[in-house]
């Protein structure tokens, strides 16, 4: 008998293969778990703009836009904070050139968006109630999709783009992450 062959004899014969000391259970362990503890999402303190600059808009493109309306974010806006949401001033410019304002925020990897506020040329006004909403992928409000799908979210990651690269991809017409091959 070879070395070789003794030592697979006592491999296979170990007190680990024996199932002493093993790394996987085999059995139901029904024991309870104190020593984690959950992580609840809360949101971060909320304060309203006062209003947007005409220079600081940056346009961006929708897909299935009927062309009627043009959409922007005031770049100076944008931000993404502690609580991992990103908030941004939206405005919807209608072809007879009034502007629709909002103060909005989406949880990237959530694919929420919430309202916070509706704005005029005299400042933005709090929204009473206001709750996160799911972000359809069509219809009359698909600028959102576009927003999260192609600009502020990173899909793959479930994490915010960082504000200059969702501005510099609104300035180039483009998508500010490749597209994946699997989409939700």
């Amino acid at each position: 008998m070879s070395a070789r062959h003794i030592l697979i004899g006592l491999l296979l014969f170990s007190p680990l293969s024996m199932g002493e000391d093993r790394p996987f259970l085999d059995e139901p362990d029904n024991t309870i778990r104190h020593d984690f503890t959950e992580k609840v999402w809360k949101e971060g303190e909320i304060m309203l703009p006062t209003r947007y600059e005409e220079q600081d808009l940056q346009e961006f493109q929708v897909d299935e836009s009927s062309g009627n309306f043009h959409y922007f974010i005031d770049g100076s806006s944008l931000q993404t904070s502690e609580d991992g949401v990103s908030r941004f001033i939206l405005i919807i410019r209608s072809s007879r050139g009034v502007d629709n304002s909002s103060y909005e925020g989406m949880r990237c990897g959530k694919r929420e968006y919430r309202t916070y506020a509706y704005g005029s040329p005299q400042g933005f006004k709090a929204i009473p109630g206001n709750v996160w909403r799911h972000i359809k992928k069509s219809g009359p409000e698909n600028y959102r999709h576009t927003l999260y799908d192609d600009l502020i979210c990173n899909t793959n990651t479930g994490k915010a783009n960082p504000p200059g690269d969702v501005l510099r991809a609104m300035r180039n017409n483009h998508k500010s992450q490749p597209t994946p091959y699997l989409q939700d």
